[in-house]
């Protein structure tokens, strides 16, 4: 499915999370509302996760409503930092609602003989958590970006518009150049060598939100675990002097 058409759908998806946020005030449970909080900050992941695997967007907004109330009530039990990487939680709690649902749809197909059985075979199985993987990396990725983009401060240097022209569109320094001359119209235009310094400081400070944001979906568990995550979702060339720095 279209990324913006999963987006829309998100955003017709009102009531799962209407309830989160009245438990989130409600409670006395932190841990509850911290959790859900996290869940809905990686939404994108976890439906895509379930469209993967039931391949019907109508159910899919089903089962994404109920895992999110299923959630707020403590039905899969509490995240417990030190038992394991929150998604790996995420993604247990989501193979465990597919599998009830095969099973009730193989209920139906016994009293049905027209009924058409879902089947989530290996092969889908490994579409799915490869697909799941993929969409919590751009979770994160995406977070770091709009962090970038709320830190970068008018009439200062353009860390996240630099950043996201170079990385987006590979403009030599020289294109990069005029194009954020043209765009922003500086009261200095920019300059190649000026652009080179601005772009090795926005790498520094988006690698330092990158690590920031796995570090809050691990729930603050130590830099070890932290660097570890990073290395297992492919950021470590990357966030590998981000990680020194927080040694310091």
């Amino acid at each position: 499915m279209d990324p913006d058409v999963i987006q829309q759908r998100l955003s017709q998806i009102t009531t799962a999370w209407t309830l989160v946020a009245q438990a989130r005030d409600r409670t006395a449970d932190g841990d509850t509302a911290a959790l859900a909080a996290l869940v809905q900050r990686y939404q994108t992941a976890v439906y895509r996760y379930l469209l993967a695997a039931v391949r019907n967007p109508d159910v899919a907004d089903e089962l994404f409503q109920d895992f999110a109330l299923r959630l707020v009530r403590g039905d899969f039990g509490r995240a417990d930092p030190g038992r394991g990487r929150f998604r790996d939680y995420v993604k247990t709690a989501l193979i465990n609602m597919v599998i009830n649902h095969h099973k009730k749809q193989r209920k139906v197909a016994t009293l049905d003989p027209a009924a058409v059985e879902p089947v989530f075979e290996s092969a889908d199985r490994f579409e799915a958590d490869e697909a799941f993987l993929a969409d919590w990396r751009k979770a994160l990725l995406d977070k770091a970006w709009e962090a970038l983009a709320a830190a970068q401060e008018p009439g200062g240097p353009p860390y996240h518009t630099a950043l996201r022209y170079q990385s987006e569109r590979g403009l030599t320094g020289a294109e990069l150049a005029e194009r954020l001359n043209a765009d922003l119209r500086p009261a200095k235009p920019f300059t190649e060598a000026a652009l080179r310094k601005i772009l090795q400081r926005a790498r520094e400070k988006f690698a330092d939100l990158l690590v920031g944001e796995v570090a809050r979906s691990l729930q603050a568990r130590s830099l070890d675990e932290v660097e570890q995550e990073i290395i297992d979702l492919g950021f470590h060339v990357y966030c590998r002097r981000a990680i020194e720095r927080r040694r310091v």
